[in-house]
């Protein structure tokens, strides 16, 4: 039998990046924040939490061949770059943009008030790489996570999920042989594989068939992410 895998990360060990006008929290490496503890999880490179003030715009340059997801936590956001047209997502939605190397995206923060969004990337082949920008409603539904990504016209390497769950409600998902999933807790705690995790903690799982996870608070926000298998 096969030994479950599994590697936390720690809210309290990401790096953060600071102005008056913009604040991120890296999961793993980037910029200046650098530990041989926090490489990427397979193709899952980046998970920031970042906030924008009001009227700003933050622009970011792909360093490689990508899928950019976008999921508002407050407010909502105006995406635009290279070869798309500009989309607005709003908390409750997830947006997935592809984003070849060197092309461009524009963050803009339309509203009065802070936004804070997570922000996603996952490699990708340029051979496979799918052009078109997707947007999905999560449609939220208590104790009860909600899958997007699977798409019949887009073969996304990847798919996520949300779920808004009430004190000591259990879920489960099951996974592939050759698939690995990233455990993220936007809200609250759970625990998960028999691990505690609270607000801005994550989780990579991999060998292993069933993820089980138990909320710990109401209105406890999980967010997860199925990819390929990779050892961290």
């Amino acid at each position: 039998m096969t030994e479950t895998q599994a590697k936390i990360f720690l809210a309290s060990e990401r790096g953060l990046t600071e102005s008056d006008w913009f604040r991120t929290y890296n999961m793993f490496n980037a910029g200046c924040y650098i530990s041989p503890h926090k490489e990427s999880f397979g193709s899952l490179y980046m998970l920031n939490e970042e906030t924008l003030a009001p009227g700003r715009r933050l622009t970011t340059e792909a360093e490689e061949d990508a899928y950019l997801l976008l999921v508002p936590v407050v407010g909502g956001v105006q995406c635009s770059g290279t070869g798309h047209s500009v989309r607005q997502v709003e908390a409750g939605e997830v947006l997935i943009w592809p984003a070849e190397k060197k092309s461009i995206l524009r963050i803009h923060n339309p509203y009065d008030e802070l936004v804070q969004f997570i922000q996603i990337g996952i490699k990708a082949d340029n051979e496979s790489l799918q052009k078109d920008v997707r947007q999905y409603p999560f449609g939220i539904i208590n104790d009860e996570l909600r899958w997007v990504g699977e798409d019949g016209e887009n073969k996304w390497p990847f798919v996520t999920g949300l779920g808004k769950y009430k004190g000591r409600s259990e879920d489960c998902c099951r996974l592939a042989p050759d698939r690995g999933l990233f455990v993220y807790v936007i809200q609250g705690a759970f625990e998960v594989q028999s691990r505690l995790l609270q607000a801005g903690d994550g989780l990579a799982i991999w060998n292993c068939a069933d993820v089980e996870w138990e909320a710990l608070s109401n209105d406890a926000v999980l967010l997860v992410i199925d990819l390929p298998n990779s050892k961290v």
